[in-house]
């Protein structure tokens, strides 16, 4: 039957992000649907355990990591080999900077559609040129070895138009989508966040202005140029702002020290990884994401469902949710200066606050759905 077709989605990590959020939420949606679903990821992590609660099959892949070592490479192509010549799938969804090996795994095992979808460029990350170079080629010839490819947004399409020349036709644009997360009340998400997260760290009254962010403590999010704009900003204002920086990631004990440096430790908090951090959003008086890279980030639509003025870097695909002064502020990657000046105009301007709020609640709700980028996958994929 035409809804029994098996599906492996592949991803490189099976940490919490962008990515991974949009491989579960494929996964539970089409195995609801009655499609066989597989996920094979490196480690065992947040998202390994998501899967597995909701009674999805996972399997780890040995020696699938992010960064290169031609040893594990060769060692997960063999398991990724293996895994398509026995469960022999209809399809399989490579969402990963390795999906080159999945994709030469899959045309040597016969899989008849093989979907690649690309979150974002890692050319945009500070590599040295050489590197820049070497990935650009796997983009090209990942994209020539599958059927169909996605991209989470029409900035990314234009930059791979750009980088990756002869094979941009072949790429689909498909946005992400979300259901609206299960949002505490402002007054519990704010006393969870304080009570629990900070473990009493500061008398920070339920009442104070509190700004936000969420997301992998990596240097292409900007964590560094926020903590200058946001201490720039603490100098000049007669309020007690607080700034709680929710995720974990390489750069945490490097966050760390900048915070204790600028001697911001009353102020400003380190939450680490907290489990559905969307629902607790509307703790935040303000949402901002100064990334320097990025696709089309999910925490935008969680912000957007939650209905908070939003200030985000003008990078990728964001300015295909934030229209600046309309749904939020956009602002220059890498610039402390824009992020001071956003954060001081939203927090006293609060008409203008409430008016981008409602705004981009209205956008996010009509336009990023879930059942719409389900929808359209299934399109690629040939199952409708």
């Amino acid at each position: 039957m035409q809804n029994k077709k098996k599906i492996i989605l592949v991803i490189t990590k099976s940490s919490w992000g962008g990515a991974q959020r949009y491989v579960f939420d494929l996964a539970t949606s089409l195995q609801k649907e009655g499609f066989e679903i597989i996920v094979a990821t490196g480690g065992q992590k947040a998202l390994y355990h998501k899967l597995k609660a909701e009674g999805v099959k996972v399997i780890e892949i040995p020696g699938m990591e992010r960064d290169l070592s031609l040893p594990k490479e060769i060692k997960a192509f063999g398991f990724l080999y293996k895994l398509f010549k026995k469960e022999k799938p209809d399809i399989i969804h490579l969402n990963s900077s390795k999906a080159g090996l999945g994709a030469l795994a899959g045309r040597l095992t016969g899989i008849k559609k093989i979907v690649f979808t690309m979150h974002g460029l890692a050319t945009n990350e500070n590599r040295p040129p050489y590197q820049k170079r070497f990935i650009r080629l796997i983009y090209i010839l990942t994209i020539i070895l599958c059927h169909k490819t996605i991209a989470v947004s029409d900035a990314l399409k234009k930059q791979s138009e750009r980088e990756l020349g002869m094979v941009s036709h072949k790429i689909t644009v498909i946005r992400n989508g979300i259901m609206s997360p299960d949002f505490l009340t402002k007054h519990d998400a704010r006393h969870l966040l304080i009570q629990s997260m900070i473990k009493g760290k500061a008398d920070i009254k339920l009442a104070s202005f509190t700004i936000g962010t969420i997301g992998e403590l990596h240097p292409i999010k900007g964590h560094s140029y926020l903590l200058e704009g946001f201490q720039t900003i603490l100098r000049h204002s007669a309020l007690p702002l607080y700034l709680f920086i929710i995720g974990d990631g390489q750069d945490n004990k490097k966050i760390q020290k900048q915070i204790d440096t600028m001697k911001l430790s009353d102020n400003v908090f380190m939450c680490g990884h907290v489990d559905n951090a969307e629902t607790i959003l509307k703790a935040f008086d303000i949402f901002i994401l100064p990334s320097i890279s990025e696709g089309l980030p999910y925490v935008l639509e969680e912000a957007g469902f939650a209905g908070l003025p939003t200030i985000a870097s003008n990078v990728g695909g964001i300015p295909e949710i934030i229209e600046d002064k309309k749904t939020g502020l956009l602002i220059k990657p890498q610039s402390a200066s824009d992020i001071a000046h956003a954060i001081q105009k939203l927090v006293y301007e609060p008409e203008l606050r409430k008016d981008i709020g409602l705004n981009l609640h209205k956008k996010v709700t009509t336009e990023f759905i879930l059942e719409k980028m389900v929808l359209d996958t299934k399109k690629i994929y040939g199952i409708i």
